[in-house]
C-alpha cells in the first residue's frame, strides 16, 4: 500500500501507525542524548517538525510508552541495540504552551492553572508513592484543583520533576513546545519577544522567516520582509507605553538550508 503525505500530522505514533510518509529523523535521538546538555533550544522556524521531533523524543524515551517499540522498528535508532535498552525508561514531562492564546493576563493566569492540573492529573499515580509526606499530597491536591498563586503554579513543574525524580530515580526529561507566544495563529503577534524586568534594559522581537524563491531573491530580501512584518503588524505596540521605543530593538531571521542571515536594530530606526 503507497504512503500517503500526511499534512500537519505531529503525533509521531500517529504517522506511524496510519504508515504515512516520514522522513527518518531518528538519528537525532542520539546525537541529542549522546550531547549531554542540560538545556537545547531549538529555534527553526515554523513547520520544520519541532513538534514532530519532540513527539517523537517523548514515545522514544519516556515510561508511558514502554513497550512501543513497533513505533521505531525498521527506522536508524533501533539499529543500535544500547538505544533499544533506552525505549520507554525515563519519566519525560512534556509541555506543549500552543494552545495558550489568552488576551489578558488574568485568562493567561487561569489557562496556566489548568495546564498544570492537567499535568498533574497525568501523574496521579504519585500519590501513592511511599516516599510521599502529607506535605507533598497537600501541594499535589493543590496543583489538581489549580489553587495557588501564579508563582506557585510556575514552580509547580519544577516540582513535578522532583518528584518524578524521586519516584524513578532518574533525571526527569522536560519538553516544552511552544514557549513563546505565538501570535501568528490569530493575534498578530511576533514569533520571540523578550520583555525586560527593568526598563534601564531593552526589550528585543524576532521574526523567522524561510526564504521563498518565488518572491525573494535572497536572504537579504527575506531579512528585509521579517522586519516590515514587525514593523507592519506592530508587534512592538504593547511594549512602546513600557520600555519607550528608543529601548527597542528588533531583528528579522532568515534560512535557506543551513543558511541564516540575522538583520535589525533599534525600532526607531525604521520609522
Amino acid at each position: 500500500m503507497p504512503r500517503t503525505v500526511a499534512i500537519g500530522v505531529q503525533d509521531f505514533s500517529k504517522l506511524i501507525e496510519n504508515n504515512s510518509f516520514y522522513v527518518d529523523k531518528t538519528d537525532f535521538i542520539k546525537e541529542w542524548w549522546e550531547n549531554r546538555d542540560d538545556i537545547t533550544l531549538i529555534t527553526r522556524p515554523r513547520r520544520f517538525g519541532k513538534t514532530l521531533t519532540m513527539s517523537m523524543i517523548d514515545y522514544f524515551f519516556s515510561i508511558r510508552h514502554a513497550g512501543r517499540s513497533d513505533l521505531f522498528e525498521g527506522l536508524k535508532i533501533w539499529k543500535d541495540q544500547d538505544y533499544r535498552n533506552l525505549q520507554g525508561t525515563y519519566p519525560v514531562i512534556f509541555l506543549s504552551f500552543a494552545n495558550l492564546k489568552a488576551a489578558h493576563y488574568e485568562e493567561l493566569c487561569q489557562d496556566v492553572r489548568g495546564f498544570a492540573a492537567r499535568e498533574y492529573r497525568r501523574h496521579a499515580y504519585l500519590l501513592k508513592s511511599d516516599s510521599f509526606l502529607p506535605t507533598d499530597q497537600e501541594h499535589f491536591y493543590k496543583r489538581l484543583s489549580g489553587e495557588g498563586s501564579i508563582n506557585d503554579i510556575c514552580s509547580s513543574i519544577n516540582l513535578l520533576s522532583e518528584y518524578l525524580y524521586e519516584y524513578y530515580g532518574k533525571k526527569v526529561i522536560i519538553l516544552l513546545d511552544e514557549y513563546t507566544s505565538n501570535r501568528e495563529s490569530g493575534f498578530g503577534r511576533y514569533d520571540v519577544l523578550l520583555e525586560p524586568r527593568e526598563r534601564k534594559h531593552d526589550a528585543i522581537i524576532m521574526e523567522f522567516k524561510v526564504i521563498d524563491p518565488g518572491v525573494e531573491k535572497s536572504l537579504k530580501d527575506t531579512v528585509q520582509a521579517a522586519l516590515r512584518q514587525i514593523m507592519d503588524k506592530k508587534y512592538a505596540a504593547a511594549l512602546e507605553s513600557k520600555c519607550g521605543r528608543d529601548r527597542i530593538r528588533i531583528y528579522g531571521f532568515a534560512f535557506r538550508g543551513k543558511e541564516v542571515l540575522i538583520d535589525g536594530g533599534y525600532l526607531y530606526a525604521y520609522d
